[in-house]
């Protein structure tokens, strides 16, 4: 057993995402949290006088109820959305939209290729302060994006922006575990 400064124990593992969902207690506590997000009702309401009234007929509705995209049902865009928030403490997508510029689909992004950021003054098509999105795809091409572009969801943080990743935060009780199970 090795100390770290702090008199913690440090087992001198590395930890990314990827080995911590390897590791059972893991996998099943996001994949049940996942899961059980994902089947909660979605509706889409209108305001009535002092009530609301579930609004099926809103164009939204199919996108955020029935399918993301031509790919995905709205369960598996919304699980896949939540495993992302627990995983890495972020999720985004991607919206297309159609010409008018009402959103058409959604496409989840990878939370570990994405940089988000503030413009600087001189950053093309930007304004100055507004949040960029820098995402890197796995053939190593990037795609520079705004917020209209780009459906976020930041987790617990310090900065309203980007969230922290749960998985990070616990690295060296992971860390323990995976050694233990590797034993």
């Amino acid at each position: 057993v090795v100390l770290d400064e702090a008199g913690g124990i440090f087992t001198g593992k590395s930890v990314t995402v990827d080995k911590a969902l390897g590791f059972v207690p893991v996998m099943a506590a996001i994949r049940l949290r996942s899961e059980t997000i994902a089947s909660l009702p979605f509706p889409i309401y209108r305001r009535e006088g002092a009530g609301k009234q579930a609004n099926r007929n809103h164009r939204l509705y199919s996108l955020l109820h029935d399918q993301a995209n031509p790919e995905m049902s709205s369960f598996v865009f919304r699980e896949t959305m939540q495993a992302h928030l627990e995983s890495w403490g972020n999720c985004y997508a991607e919206i297309e939209r159609d010409t008018d510029g009402f959103p058409l689909w959604m496409w989840p992004l990878r939370p570990d290729g994405m940089e988000v950021y503030r413009a600087p003054k001189n950053l093309d098509g930007f304004t100055e302060g507004e949040l960029v999105f820098l995402y890197t795809h796995s053939d190593g091409t990037q795609s520079r994006m705004n917020s209209r572009q780009v459906f976020r969801l930041p987790g617990l943080g310090s900065n309203g922006i980007t969230g922290y990743s749960p998985i990070q935060m616990a690295r060296q009780a992971l860390a323990l575990g995976l050694g233990a199970e590797e034993f």
